[in-house]
């Protein structure tokens, strides 16, 4: 489980295997430093025809086990967050910070600079990154239907501003 959400302990999506193959060894191992520690991979004796599948078998069983199987997002306006950030419930999550961007949102919250995303566009940039940083597949518009609706009403406030002359 990782909440995305900016802080002094967030790592980026980037990171998130090494962070999550260090949560997932906490629980085992007796202090913090312990896990800090890369672990050791065991190779089996091969004859050297063998050794290319062996490296792929050991390559893509390296994460296995090691994956996100919920994302908590909070759904909130941006003053709100330090209020909800501290419920006991969120603390010893893994944090991610999503690499910074403009916002698109047409309700811009007074005070708060134009990188802070509105939820939609948090998840879709955080599949986004998934999708290229720990997939590492080229992006090719999967996740861009998550935006529909937002860039609907987008389309629609900004025509209707144009209209009145308040744009």
């Amino acid at each position: 489980v990782a909440l995305i959400f900016p802080g002094p302990d967030s790592v980026s999506v980037k990171d998130i295997a090494f962070h999550l193959q260090k949560y997932s060894r906490k629980g085992v191992c007796d202090t913090d430093d312990d896990c800090s520690k890369e672990p050791f991979l065991k190779k089996a004796r091969v004859e050297p025809t063998e050794e290319k599948d062996l490296n792929e078998r050991i390559s893509s069983n390296v994460n296995e086990g090691i994956e996100l199987k919920k994302i908590i997002f909070i759904d909130s306006t941006w003053n709100q967050t330090n209020k909800i950030i501290t419920d006991e419930r969120l603390q010893g999550l893994l944090q991610i910070e999503l690499k910074t961007r403009k916002t698109c949102f047409w309700r811009h919250q007074k005070g708060k600079p134009d990188t802070y995303l509105s939820t939609i566009e948090a998840i879709y940039y955080f599949f986004v990154d998934y999708h290229q940083e720990i997939l590492k597949e080229n992006y090719k518009g999967q996740y861009d239907n998550l935006l529909f609706f937002f860039s609907f009403m987008y389309t629609l406030i900004k025509n209707a501003k144009c209209g009145t002359g308040k744009e």
